[in-house]
């Protein structure tokens, strides 16, 4: 017998002599310590309690590798049920414990050139590079941490009624309380300059803004206008929008704001139901006008183009040129239908500031003293803020007043103090036997305080009507809001309409890169200003730095 054959046999030899020992030990195992044999189930559950043999005969270094890699695997993929996977541990918000500082990355450092013969054009170029470098910071400063943290101490706030959900900003207590020694430093530093220094309080007065959706510059501008003026009086806010806002939004407003209020009140209905009002022949102008991209700018279009209107289509007028229609309604709203809104019933004094308005610095002295204590019409922050060229004005203001104006400006009159008012001539025929107007100059919208009781008169509702409906087209940007507050304090009593620059109240408001609509700022854009001179406003350097993302 070969030698292969022999080893061969040799192993069914062993295999035999371990099968017969096997099975001895089994019935020694199985049988019962009686005598009595178990039942076959008997048997099973025992042979199924005793630990499993290994096969001998895959005894090879490579198998039992093999082997403890797949048990391996196997234990991965399958934990035993005594000890399973546990899921991470939800993270715990401590309120006392303060957030951790968000790490600003170094910044690319290009300022603009600033020389004194460049243009807005070129400052608004050089100043790209701050703007580009600064907005991915921007992004991740949006953390709700240090968007909340700066706010003043509130509690439990809850959004308006029809949304339930609340924000609950106790946790940023801490943030709150170590920034808070320092902001209250500055402004009792700037309440010590106050003259006088004691602060006076005026009744039924309310700070007022529209925005149409929700962005950026509106919990800025709160923050910062509260560092420059109101967190001395708190006078309440009444927000405009023309879409629903988000709860979040709504509530950092109010946290801001606190202990001041902050009322959110829709200025439209939804705009398919504004056009279902019109006659077929408005309706399809309005749609004749509008579409969804700017016809310069294919980047520039509105979010929902599948429709036959949308307020972010781009609308054109001969004598104003492409706007949104977001932005003609806005228009419309403040000429006519804010005078009599709902939420303003209560007030006499509107200050009106738009959201991109922006303070660079604490208002020393307060515009309202004035306003009240003189009795008057209107106080502007710029005076002329361009010039009406359209004649049917004329038409209008004499279906209202049954007279008219052509010469609406200012005059300087040196007694004392420099002083700015209205100067009014009525409108005169020139050769050709025609109306013409001459500097019919228009108040800046951007900010702005009016006595709403004089401009809620029935004459002047009246005018504003006629603006606004009269030989005119829904959605009209071209009789727009300043005119609406220029011609009632013209008619009411022009000696009533001053100027704030003029009567030494200096605002230092950004507004399209210029302060006061009058001189050119250090930057054009906000943020680029908040940059290099926040140091300079240093109240809401404490406030809101972490709320400036808006460039204005």
């Amino acid at each position: 017998m070969p030698p292969q054959q022999k080893q061969t046999a040799s192993r069914y030899v062993i295999v035999l002599i371990l099968g017969i020992f096997l099975g001895r030990q089994w019935t020694l195992l199985t049988v019962d310590p009686h005598g009595v044999v178990p039942s076959a189930s008997d048997a099973e559950h025992h042979m199924h309690s005793l630990p499993k043999l290994q096969d001998s005969s895959n005894s090879n270094s490579n198998s039992n590798s093999n082997s403890n890699s797949n048990q391996r695997i196997r234990d991965l993929e399958t934990p035993s049920s005594s000890s399973p996977i546990q899921p991470p541990p939800k993270a715990i918000i401590n309120p006392e414990t303060p957030p951790t500082p968000i790490q600003e990355p170094p910044k690319d450092d290009h300022e603009s050139n600033d020389k004194d013969e460049a243009d807005d054009g070129d400052k608004r170029d050089n100043e790209e590079g701050d703007e580009a470098n600064d907005k991915d910071q921007d992004k991740e400063d949006e953390d709700e941490n240090t968007t909340l943290a700066l706010a003043t101490m509130a509690p439990q706030l809850t959004v308006d009624a029809g949304i339930e959900e609340a924000v609950d900003i106790s946790r940023f207590q801490a943030e709150i309380d170590r920034r808070l020694p320092l902001w209250q430093t500055e402004a009792a530093k700037e309440d010590h300059l106050q003259d006088p220094p004691t602060v006076k309080i005026y009744d039924k007065v309310v700070l007022v803004t529209k925005i149409h959706a929700s962005r950026d510059s509106l919990n800025q501008m709160i923050c910062l206008q509260k560092a420059a003026f109101n967190h001395r009086r708190n006078y309440p806010w009444v927000i405009f929008h023309t879409v629903p806002l988000p709860a979040k939004t709504m509530a950092q407003a109010r946290a801001l704001a606190y202990p001041g209020t902050v009322t959110f009140a829709l200025d439209s209905p939804p705009l398919d139901q504004v056009v279902g009002n019109f006659t077929q022949e408005e309706q399809d102008y309005l749609i004749n006008r509008c579409q969804c991209c700017h016809p310069k700018d294919d980047k520039n279009c509105c979010k929902n183009p599948e429709k036959k209107i949308d307020w972010g289509f781009w609308c054109f007028e001969e004598k104003t040129g492409w706007v949104t229609l977001s932005y003609a309604w806005q228009a419309v709203f403040r000429s006519y239908n804010i005078w009599t809104h709902p939420a303003l019933k209560d007030y006499k004094y509107m200050v009106w500031i738009d959201d991109d308005a922006i303070p660079t610095k604490p208002w020393l002295k307060d515009p309202l003293k004035p306003m009240v204590e003189e009795d008057l019409v209107i106080f502007y922050d710029n005076f002329p803020a361009g010039f009406c060229k359209s004649g049917g004005i004329i038409e209008k203001m004499q279906l209202a007043y049954n007279r008219t104006y052509c010469y609406i400006h200012r005059i300087h009159v040196f007694k004392g103090n420099q002083t700015g008012k209205f100067v009014v001539r009525p409108c005169k025929k020139n050769k050709k036997g025609n109306y013409v107007l001459d500097k019919f100059g228009l108040v800046h919208g951007m900010m702005h305080i009016t006595n709403m009781d004089i401009y809620r008169k029935p004459e002047h509702m009246n005018f504003q009507r006629l603006l606004t409906q009269h030989n005119t087209h829904p959605f009209s940007r071209e009789w727009d809001d300043q005119i609406a507050v220029t011609v009632p304090a013209a008619f009411e009593n022009p000696d009533k309409a001053w100027d704030m620059r003029m009567h030494g109240y200096n605002m230092s408001i950004h507004h399209n890169g210029k302060l006061d609509g009058k001189n050119k700022n250090k930057k054009w854009k906000y943020t680029t200003w908040w940059k290099y001179y926040k140091d300079e406003f240093p109240v809401a350097r404490e406030m809101c730095d972490h709320l400036v993302k808006f460039g204005g």
